[in-house]
């Protein structure tokens, strides 16, 4: 009660403290602590005058201390940061204890965090008459907690809101945490995985699970490795699994992180896709017609067996090649118009000859597009060798045209028959002997030049020839 006493004689604390040979090293103590202290007089409640602020306090805000002794909080700070810590001076005269808060002031541009202890002073009734403030600087501090407070949020948004299965565990597989994908994923409460050590990891995979974890504790990490689990409710579940360690600030692993995926839907995707390419690859490979994919542009990307057995074609000069390269070079421009034409996405059909080692071969081609979802990636080009059907066809008609000029001027009757017995062709004899054209006549005006005894006769000759 001395120290009071005396600080009621005089106007501040250096007036009634300092002049006491025996508060001399208070003095000295006070003026060289690194942190900020002020000496506060109770007015009245929510009246605080300034009495005493060390050198700290003055070097750091840059004030001086004689503007300041004998002033209020509101004087000198603005209203909203006088309000807020006049309320924690309240406090503690409200409760004669000590109170501690935080705040952030800027000084000259400069965002200060500090940490005040406010410790009250009590005269002989019990009444709070003045408060010492001591203000710790926790800038660096509070910018360490607020990045931690960033990191938390992000870790749990991350945690939360992630489609991935997340388990945490320490050293000894203990579950730390787990997100909610993770108890949907195998159907386990946060609980119940805390309660019995991986459920979700059939008993034949125990050893694996074991393994991956110790890897991840020896500083290595597992990139999605594909597994089963199985569910509460006893299906099993393919799933890929990403392993890390998780280390302290020493540098040392205090934990093990997994991520896992459902990759049920996706494996059962790939056999149906890998289903797929076997039967397609089983098509090209023995399709008895020669096939090759093309790309957009026109080049020969693939050539099946067939294709490499026609004449004169040899795999390593097909492949990369522009199909237009083995186009006769009068048909290049038409072809070219037909590569086009597909790009609308539909079958496309024409016939041309391809070149190889001067050896023509005439082939029907077909395009097909190659569709990935609905874009169109490139084309199938079935090629249908037509050379010796073209040539037997030639020859046919070369044929056809010698019996026509032959029979056009014979004297003969010469008359040709389809199968069913339908006249196709009659010479010109025939209009000169009968008087008219068979081939234009009806079957009965036919039957009139034929004796009724011999009809008999021709039908069952005609049938005997087929």
């Amino acid at each position: 009660m001395k120290f009071i006493e005396g600080l009621h004689k005089g106007n501040s604390l250096q007036k009634a403290v300092f002049q006491a040979p025996d508060r001399h090293v208070l003095r000295i103590l006070m003026e060289g602590m690194s942190d900020f202290v002020f000496l506060m007089e109770v007015i009245d409640y929510d009246m605080y005058k300034y009495l005493y602020i060390n050198h700290t306090s003055e070097q750091c805000y840059q004030l001086d201390r004689s503007n300041w002794e004998g002033k209020l909080i509101e004087d000198m700070l603005e209203p909203e940061n006088a309000s807020y810590i006049k309320s924690h001076y309240n406090q503690v005269v409200e409760t004669a204890a000590p109170v501690t808060y935080r705040d952030t002031v800027d000084i000259n541009g400069y965002e200060f965090a500090g940490q005040t202890l406010l410790t009250p002073f009590r005269d002989e009734t019990g009444k709070v008459v003045q408060i010492l403030a001591i203000t710790r600087d926790i800038t660096e501090l509070a910018k360490k907690e607020q990045e931690l407070d960033t990191v938390n949020a992000v870790y749990r948004s991350l945690l939360k809101n992630t489609a991935d299965a997340i388990l945490i565990v320490n050293l000894d597989g203990e579950v730390l945490e787990s997100n909610l994908a993770f108890e949907k994923l195998y159907g386990f409460t946060k609980e119940e995985l805390k309660e019995d050590r991986f459920p979700f990891v059939p008993f034949s995979l125990k050893s694996e699970a074991d393994e991956l974890i110790e890897k991840a504790v020896r500083k290595k990490h597992i990139s999605a490795y594909e597994t089963k689990r199985r569910h509460k409710n006893g299906v099993w579940i393919d799933v890929s699994v990403s392993v890390s360690p998780i280390y302290g600030n020493d540098g040392d692993v205090i934990g093990v992180s997994s991520v896992v995926r459902n990759i049920s839907e996706q494996k059962v995707m790939n056999q149906k896709l890998k289903a797929i390419h076997s039967r397609y690859q089983s098509l090209f490979e023995f399709n008895p017609y020669p096939v090759v994919t093309l790309t957009l542009r026109g080049t020969i990307t693939k050539a099946n067996p067939a294709m490499l057995q026609m004449p004169n074609f040899e795999e390593e000069e097909l492949l990369h090649s522009s199909f237009t390269k083995w186009i006769h070079e009068e048909d290049i421009d038409h072809v070219h118009q037909h590569i086009r034409g597909s790009f609308s996405g539909k079958k496309i059909w024409f016939q041309t000859r391809l070149i190889a080692r001067r050896a023509e071969r005439i082939v029907n081609v077909f395009l097909t597009p190659i569709l990935t979802g609905q874009r169109k990636a490139g084309m199938y080009a079935i090629l249908e060798d037509i050379t010796e059907k073209e040539v037997t066809m030639r020859a046919l008609k070369q044929s056809e045209a010698k019996f026509k000029l032959i029979a056009d001027h014979s004297q003969d009757l010469i008359s040709v028959f389809s199968p069913y017995g339908k006249l196709m062709y009659g010479s010109p004899s025939h209009v000169d002997f009968f008087g008219f054209d068979p081939v234009d006549a009806d079957v009965d005006k036919i039957a009139t030049v034929v004796h009724p005894k011999e009809m008999d006769q021709l039908v069952e000759s005609f049938c005997s020839l087929l």
